[in-house]
């Protein structure tokens, strides 16, 4: 990589790093002002339509260091199940990697993932609630989870058509006359 493109990635994340000190002093603003006027969110909508109410109490929980700022800018599952975890868990797993149990036959081993690897059925498993599970807890989970019964699915088509999305739900092959009936469906 040459001394430009590095140069522009240090600048980049300088300016995200900026940001995100920014969105603490707002949050502060926030908190403070709510504090003394509990109405103040509604007239910030008013003044600024494109900011909503959701958003200001999102940056009051940040000013309050109830909520990190860098969780707000991310919907991946990991990040939406940390922002209801205490603030020094969501610095802590921001910065660390989240140990994540897996079983394979019955060997069980240990992965160090990133937050923003997470997956759906990965923070069932580590996150319960307000807390991390324990590499106990994990374990306790998998084995309950194995024992929930499964129920198949029985479909009569392998696959639907929802608004404008093909659900692919089980291998199939189509001609090109079926694609262009399935595109004049979605439309």
């Amino acid at each position: 990589m040459n001394a430009v493109a590095v140069r522009e990635i240090d600048q980049f994340v300088q300016f995200i790093m900026a940001g995100i000190e920014a969105w603490f002093k707002a949050g502060e603003i926030v908190a403070r002002n709510l504090d003394a006027n509990p109405v103040w969110a509604d007239e910030v909508c008013k003044r600024c339509p494109e900011i909503t109410l959701e958003t200001v109490m999102a940056f009051d929980r940040v000013g309050r260091r109830k909520l990190h700022p860098r969780l707000l800018a991310s919907n991946k599952p990991g990040a939406v199940k940390l922002r209801s975890l205490p603030f020094e868990l969501q610095e802590k797993y921001l910065s660390a990697p989240v140990p994540v149990l897996i079983k394979q036959g019955k060997d069980v081993e240990t992965l160090e993932v990133s937050l923003w690897n997470l997956t759906v059925e990965q923070c069932k498993q580590v996150f319960d609630g307000d807390s991390v599970r324990s590499e106990g807890a994990q374990r306790a989970w998998l084995e309950s989870d194995a024992k929930r019964v499964r129920v198949p699915v029985t479909v009569d088509e392998p696959y639907r058509v929802t608004g404008h999305t093909l659900v692919v739900l089980e291998p199939c092959k189509f001609s090109l006359k079926q694609l262009l009936a399935l595109a004049a469906q979605m439309q």
